[in-house]
């Protein structure tokens, strides 16, 4: 049964780095899913909060890359009138 827990504990554990959890949040996250109380609450929380900042973060690319593609839009165009 040990060695069942480990890979779980192993699983979970390198799913939240996966997820950008740094070494101070997974443990905080696992000592609470190893607590003997209720603490699905924080977790999620702890969740909520880290999907909250990735997709702040992909909003921050998706707009980089919009106007990437019109410095890109604007290059192809000049290339195109220098041909002519």
């Amino acid at each position: 049964m040990e060695s069942k827990v480990s890979y779980e504990t192993q699983k979970l554990e390198k799913i939240l780095l996966e997820i950008g959890f740094g070494n101070r949040d997974i443990n905080k996250y696992m000592e609470l899913a190893k607590a003997n109380i209720e603490t699905g609450a924080q977790r999620l929380h702890m969740l909520d909060e880290k999907r909250d900042e990735l997709l702040s973060q992909i909003h921050v690319w998706e707009r980089s890359i919009v106007l990437m593609d019109c410095l890109r839009a604007e290059l192809r165009k000049r290339k195109k009138k220098c041909k002519r």
